[in-house]
Order: C-alpha cells, then structure tokens, then sequence
C-alpha cells in the first residue's frame, strides 16, 4: 500500500507534466560504439550506430550531430572564444600545441550511404530525403577516427593519462523550440537526449578503465590488448578515463558500487575520494533521493579546471583531491559538488549551454548544504585537528561568506548579470562561473528561507521525482515551487534570474517606549534602499537577557516598521541575522557596525569589520635593529586602513607609516583605487595621494592604467651616498597601455608614459620625462623573444634619488650598485630570449618550465649638457654606453601566467664598475 506522501508526489509529477511546456522532447536515443585506441599516435578509431526514433511530432526533413573533437582545431569556434578571453594557451598545452579533431570515413542512413553532408565546426547537418516521419525510426552507422590532443581540457591525454569525454558523434537535442545545433564555445556546456549506451572501447591490456554506466564485459585479446564493453541506461553522455599507472579503490553504499581510480602515487588520496564520494552519495540520497544509478566512479585525471561530471563518472585533478591535507575541506566540496551533478545534470538534465544554473547553481548550492551540515557553517575550508585548533584564532572563510562576497565584487563593479543568460553571452569566464555557481547558490539558499526547509526540501524531492531521466527548464522548477508551496513566486523568480536586481536593508531608527500594560514596545524602522522591487526579510531583536525574537518584514513597500513587544529591554535590533539576501551592504543592518579583532591574518567579514595586528622586526645597515606592530582594518568592499609603527633601537626613534587603500568599482574592475599615505622612517616625511583608474577592453584584452599622484616629501638626516636632503612637492601623471593581440603569451607588448612636475615650494625645481616600449613575440611553446626601448630626461634640479639610474629604470642589474650610474637623462634598450629547457614537470602536480634566458641591456645615463644636445638633436655622443650581458634560468608555472622564479647572472660588461652577482627575483616579463 503506497503512502498518502507517494500518492501526492505522484499526483503533483503528473499534474506538472501534462502542462509542462519547456522540457525537451523524449526523442528514442540509443548508441553502439567500438572503439580502438593507438596510444602510440594518440587516435581513437571507432564505428557507431545510433538508432533515433522521431518523437518530435513532426516530420525532419533534416538532421544534425554534434563533432565535438573539431574544437580542438586551429581556429575553431572555441579557440577563438578562448583567446578572445585572455586565456593563456600555455596553460592547456603541457608540451606545446597540439589540435585535435574528428574525422568521418564514412556516414550511412537507412541503408543508404552518404556523401552530401556540410560540416560547420562542430556540427554537421544531414538533409534526410525523404523526411522521417513522427514516430518513425531510422539507423545512422558512421565510421570515424579521433585525433587526441595533449591537452588540459576536456578531451585529452597527458603522461599516459586518457581523459575521453565529447568525442564521438552525437545526435543533436530537437526539443519544442527545434533543433538546437549548438557549437563547441569555451563558456558553457552542453545539451543531450537520454538514452542508452552500449560501449566497447580496445586499450592496451595493461592500462585500467573507467566509464559511464556498468562493465559487463572484459576479452582479452592475443595482441596484448583487452576489450572492456560498458553499458548505460538513462544517461545523456558517456565519457571515459584510462590509464596504465592507476590502481582502484571501492566501497558501497545500499548496493551502490563506488569505484575510486587513482594514480599509483596517490593512495591515500584516492581511499579519501572514494570515503568522499561515499559519504556525500548517502547525503543526496536522504536530501533529494536515492542515488538514480547504480555505480560511482571517481577518477583521478589530468583533465582542465577544477573538476568535471559525467553520468556516473567524475573526474578530479591532482593537486586538488590528491595531494592536499585532508584537513583541507575544499577538497571533500569538490568532490560532493561533483558527486551532486549525478543529480543535478545526470539524472535532471537540461540545456546547459542556455540554463547553465539549472546544473551549477544546484550543485552548488548542493555542496554548500553537505558542508554546512558535516562541519557546521564556519567550517568553510578547513576542518582543523586538535593539534591545529588554536589556527582558530584567525578567521577562515566560509562556503556562503565567499559565494556573497563572489556576488558582490560582481555587482559593485557592474560585471553582475542575469542569471538566466545564454553561458557564451558572459564576457569573461570568472564573470560566468561566480554568476551561475555562486549566485545560483545563494538564489536557492534565498528560496530556501523564504519557504522553510521543510517545504523547500519537498521541493527539491518533486523536482528530482518528477524530471528524473528527463531534460527539465527553470519553468518547470518554478512549477514544481508553486505548486509544492502553494505560493506565487512570479516576483521572485523575475526578480533573480532576469535581472540584476539588489536589496540594501537599512536599519534606520530604533524607537523605545513602554508598553500600554508592562514591558516595552521596541519598533525597528527600516529601509530598503536598494532597487529591488519586493524582497521580505527578517528582524531579529535580541534581549538583554540572551533571548532572541524574529519577524518577518515583507519588503513590499520602501519603508516599514517592525515591532516588538518584550518584557526585558531590547540589547540589539539585527535585520536579515541569517545573511540570506542579496544584501549589498550589510554594514548598516544594525546600529553599530561590529569589529572583530584576529592576530596576523584573517579574511574579510560579510557583515562587519575586521582589525589585524602583527609585530614586525627589521634591520638595516644604517639603523640597525627596529622592533614594532603593524595592523590593518578592512571592511567587507575591500576598503583599508593599515597602519604600522615601530621602534629603531640604535636611535631611539619612533617610526611609522599609515595607508588608506579603497578600491573604486565604477571603472567595472578591482584594479582601481585610491590611495592615501603618510609616514615618517627619520629619515624622510612623506605624504601622497594616488588615483589610478584602469580601463579594461576584454575583447582585445587591453588595459588601460592612468596614475594621477601629489607626492610631499621632506628628506632630512639623510646619510646615503645616493640621497640628497630638502624639500619636494610632485605631481606626477603615468599612463600605461598593456596590449594581447591574442592572448597571454601571444604577440603584444605594453606602452608607459611618465612625467613628474615639482612645485616651486620645495628646494627643487624640475620636470622629468620617460617614455618606454616593450614588446614580446611568441617563437614556439613557452619561448619568447622580448624587447623594451626607453628613454628619458628632465629639466631643471632634482635631488638625487629623483635622477635616471640604470639599475632602476634601465633594468641592468650590474649596475645596482653603482652610485655613479646616475643623471638627468637615460636612454637604452633591454632584450630577453628564452628558451624552454624541456616541455615540463611538476611538483605537486603544478606543471612548471625550466627555462633558460640570454639577455642583452645597454643603456647610458646622460649629463645635463648631454640631454640638451640630444633634445637639440646637434652632437650626440655615443660614447660611455653601459652594457651587461649574461643568462638566467626560471621555473615558471604555467597554472599562474607569467609567475616565475628567475636567476639572472650577469657575466659580461664594458665597465669594471660593476657587480656580476647572481640575481634572485619572483616575478614576470623582465
């Protein structure tokens, strides 16, 4: 006898069915592949047959199939998305470019073969004659062969690692709207019709595999090589992993095989993904259901990313799941925010490319519920050992603290878009995944309080009951809502999927009086002075006796008045004390902002400031020792106020400097600021303040850096031979243009233009010109050819810390201790070559680049006749040019453009007054 709780979800799934009007079309997929793989060549050699059965309704007088692999060809769609964004192509090609592609050998329909067919990137397009009837069926066998890349994406090989998804042709989803022939875009991902696959894949017989669905099968074969056939029901995809070094680990849960494949090195990393996986299947199941497949694997991959879902199989990279203490609960996310997609994606599927939230929002969310729940909500990232507990004391981000304040840099600095937007309409790939991932994940944590867990998770139950094995749309989720909750929820879904829309409550006025009768009538006037149109919010009045009351405003109106009727006093008024809106300030949801104090370091709050102290000592040649504190307080926008004082023994002086950073969002980046400074260190007094608005044009990848800076310094008890006394007032103008014709390591340069004007105040009177070019051009992966033109002058006297040097802006480092290589004017030219020494290795799985250089810099530093004659364009002496060459060696870590450790020696130069010390430096370009 069934439940009265089934027999209403079963009436609900019915009713949301029939009147379902954006699910996709049940269309009858089913897929037979073999597949051979040449490890040697890296090909991939298969024959398919696709059986489909039109149950679109109408007849298709054309026909369409996905080529995935053509992505991967010089030019394709997803390539040009790619640079278009600024990605580096170093990061994807561990040793060098290397495309791949699909090629069809054969193509037969009902029988009849097929030459007349057109290919447009990364789909084709068959025109059926005649048409396929509604509710008839046809055959499609295609032979075709897959050229794997050696890549960090998707579909790709790296050290004997196979990672196999989107490679075979498949059939393109026709759903209420028509065909949806998608191209391969490097934002977003995909769309496809629930069938079933049958799947043999030939591998050399000592690797070990991994797939979608089931292994019925292993034949061996006499030539050294081994069949593994899998089977699947149900799923959208199939995708696969192989690899000789892996060893396996399993478990189960009620029956549920969870299969762990990791790479021999990583034992303990691979026992923990399989107790992750484990533990994070039983949670789903009691939250939304039971697990809809029957087995699990989870594999340890050199694929691009974070990590990457398919139909029972998840892909995780090393340096992530493999090699970082297990304390590290970012870890364990990855893998429930992966093990959620069986849910929502596998099981619920729909158009990612069009509704990517509809998958990452929910798994996201997903993964910030499981960890909340296992290790509380403070608990973020790390899940400290008693031996680190005391670590506590500095405060770590949590999941939903860093998805808001992901949201909120979004919106201050206007990049924040509608949720529901096309995935390759989003300008930049952090803009895509903090939108659909970490908004999508708050907009349900929102619906969530806004209903009630209990109903909430009914909802989430029906949803997962009703579109299980099917392709559901936000229209259907927001049925299931209504019709579960009895509510209208039209204002909230419009109001956060289709625009950018953002509350700011604001606790205005607190009024106290007593009550009519006994006690005290308290009354919260609040304020929303955001542009949302309707938002409801709750109010929390804390009572000095430790008590806690909430009420619920429902935000219809712009001003509203919540009152409480207390016998105690009211210790505090609290507006929105769960942090579940999209609150864009949350500073002024109570009297008085809250301060935490943490020693040496903590991450900035959501809802109140932050105060860091740390001591700090020093020593320097001319002062000796230094013993102080420095500390910075910073609010939740990134604005902060550092201070830093201490105390020169030798001296007996008191030192200190102060700062005041704030970031200005209206330029739409973080890379704009201003800057207030003062300090005192006896032997200068200074002040400036700095504006530096940056301008960034993310089609061509350009930036724009303008720096306007009054500089005030008064340098006294100086006693450095390359430092003069006095008086000195700038301003100072610098504008910098950095260019990527392509992307990061393609052909580009930057351009900066310098000028310094001293006010007649001060003991000096100058101005100061530099002009530079720099310019680098790509030879092959990972070897450049860079090269930068300078020059300079000034006009009138300057002290000399304010002269040309050639160590400072001519770049030659053997001259760094020349106090001599100074003066009015400056002119040279720096150039870099460097080589990769091999393509790369890695530590903790981090790909990094030995890499040689030889440099060449000449420069020379003009006296004030000199920069006369050459401003008058009369004599100009070519002598007394400086110049150093030598070589270096750096390990660059391709993961983290242009970041690298250098070692640069300078062996020769045309002067003995230099130094050939070795060189130690972490940075990038020169």
């Amino acid at each position: 006898m069934r439940s009265k709780k089934t027999v209403t979800l079963i009436s609900v799934c019915l009713w949301l069915l029939r009147g379902s009007s954006g699910a996709a079309l049940p269309n009858q997929v089913n897929y037979w592949i073999d597949a051979a793989l040449d490890t040697e060549r890296h090909l991939l050699r298969g024959k398919e047959v696709i059986d489909f059965v039109n149950r679109t309704g109408t007849s298709l007088d054309e026909f369409y199939l996905h080529l995935y692999p053509n992505a991967y060809r010089e030019g394709s769609l997803f390539f040009q998305e790619l640079q278009q964004a600024g990605n580096n192509l170093d990061i994807l090609y561990p040793a060098g470019r290397d495309d791949g592609y699909i090629q069809i050998h054969s193509l037969v329909i009902r029988g009849e073969k097929i030459t007349d067919y057109h290919i447009d990137d990364t789909i084709m397009r068959i025109e059926l004659n005649p048409p396929l009837k509604a509710d008839e069926g046809m055959q499609v066998r295609l032979d075709f062969t897959v050229k794997v890349p050696e890549i960090f994406w998707r579909l790709g090989h790296h050290r004997g690692n196979y990672h196999i998804a989107q490679w075979y042709p498949k059939v393109v989803v026709y759903d209420r709207n028509g065909w949806h022939p998608d191209k391969y875009h490097f934002l977003g991902e995909f769309y496809g019709d629930f069938g079933s696959y049958t799947v043999a894949i030939t591998l050399p017989a000592n690797m070990v595999m991994g797939a979608t669905g089931c292994l019925v099968e292993e034949i061996a074969h006499p030539q050294g090589t081994k069949t593994w056939v899998w089977q699947a029901e149900n799923v959208h995809d199939f995708a696969w992993v192989a690899d000789k070094n892996y060893r396996e680990t399993s478990t189960e849960w009620k029956g549920i095989i969870i299969r762990s494949l990791y790479f021999k090195e990583h034992k303990k990393g691979g026992e923990r993904a399989a107790k992750h996986a484990r533990e994070a299947i039983a949670y789903f199941s009691q939250k939304y259901g039971k697990y809809p497949y029957s087995t699990l694997t989870v594999c340890e991959s050199y694929i691009g990313g974070i990590a990457m879902e398919y139909p029972t199989l998840i892909m995780l990279p090393p340096v992530l799941s493999y090699q970082l203490p297990s304390f590290f609960t970012i870890v364990e996310a990855a893998t429930a925010h992966e093990v959620a997609h069986q849910w929502w994606y596998a099981a619920v599927g729909n158009n990612e490319l069009e509704e990517a939230w509809l998958d990452e929002g929910f798994a996201t969310y997903s993964e910030m519920c499981y960890i909340e729940d296992k290790y509380g909500k403070e608990n973020g990232f790390v899940n400290l050992p008693k031996r680190l507990k005391f670590l506590k004391i500095f405060h770590l981000d949590d999941l939903r603290s860093s998805f808001y304040k992901s949201w909120i840099t979004l919106n201050l600095e206007g990049k924040e878009r509608e949720l529901l937007r096309p995935a390759y309409e989003f300008e930049y790939p952090d803009v895509y995944s903090r939108t659909v991932c970490h908004k999508g994940a708050l907009v349900l944590a929102m619906l969530e309080n806004l209903l009630g867990k209990k109903v909430f998770s009914e909802i989430m139950r029906t949803y997962f009951e009703c579109y299980r094995f099917k392709n559901a749309t936000t229209e259907n989720f927001q049925a299931v809502a209504e019709e579960v909750s009895k509510t209208d929820l039209d204002w909230f879904f419009k109001q956060m999927l289709h625009t950018t829309r953002r509350c700011d409550f604001v606790l205005e006025k607190v009024r106290v009086r007593k009550a009519p009768t006994e006690g005290y009538l308290t009354e919260a006037v609040i304020k929303q002075a955001g542009d949302a149109e309707q938002m409801p919010v709750e109010v929390m009045a804390k009572l000095k006796d430790g008590r806690k009351l909430v009420k619920r405003w429902d935000g219809s109106d712009k001003w509203g008045v919540v009152t409480f009727e207390t016998p105690k006093p009211v210790k505090d008024i609290l507006v929105d004390p769960s942090n579940w809106t999209f609150d864009i300030n949350r500073l002024n949801n109570r009297r008085f902002p809250k301060v935490a104090f943490h020693p040496l370091f903590s991450f900035p709050y959501t809802d109140r400031y932050v105060v860091t102290y740390y001591p700090k000592v020093g020593y320097s040649d001319t002062d000796g020792w230094s013993g102080g504190v420095n500390s910075r307080a910073e609010d939740p926008f990134g604005h902060r106020l550092s201070f830093s004082a201490g105390y020169i023994y030798k001296r007996d002086w008191v030192v200190y400097n102060a700062r005041f950073f704030s970031p200005i969002y209206k330029w739409g980046n973080r890379l704009s600021y201003l800057e207030f400074k003062i300090a005192d260190d006896r032997h200068t007094r200074s002040q400036s303040i700095t504006l530096v608005p940056v301008l960034v044009d993310y089609k061509r990848y350009w930036r724009h850096f303008f720096t306007l800076s009054a500089e005030h310094e008064e340098h006294y008890n100086v006693d450095r031979k390359d430092c003069d006394s006095g008086v000195i007032t700038l301003l100072i103008f610098s504008y910098r243009l950095e260019t990527n014709k392509d992307a990061l390591r393609q052909n580009g340069g930057e351009y900066r233009v310098h000028y310094e004007h001293s006010l007649p105040d001060g003991d000096y009177i100058y101005d100061k010109y530099f002009f530079e070019v720099s310019r680098y051009l790509r030879l092959g992966w990972m070897a450049t050819l860079r090269a930068r033109v300078f020059a300079g002058w000034q006009t009138g006297y300057s002290p000399r810390q304010r002269k040309f040097a050639l160590w400072r802006e001519g770049n030659m480092s053997a001259f760094e201790n020349s106090n001599l290589d100074i003066g009015d004017g400056i002119a040279g030219v720096n150039t870099v070559l460097d080589f990769p020494l091999r393509k790369s290795f890695e530590i903790f799985s981090l790909p990094l680049v030995p890499t040689v250089c030889v440099f060449f810099n000449a420069g020379k530093v003009l006296d004030r006749s000199e920069v006369r004659s050459w401003a008058r364009m009369r004599k100009v002496d070519l002598r007394g040019w400086k110049a150093e060459m030598g070589t270096g060696f750096s390990l660059e870590c391709v993961a983290f453009a242009g970041l690298a450790l250098r070692l640069r020696l300078p062996l020769l130069t045309n002067t003995k007054r230099a130094s050939l010390g070795l060189r130690l430096s972490i940075d990038s370009a020169f």
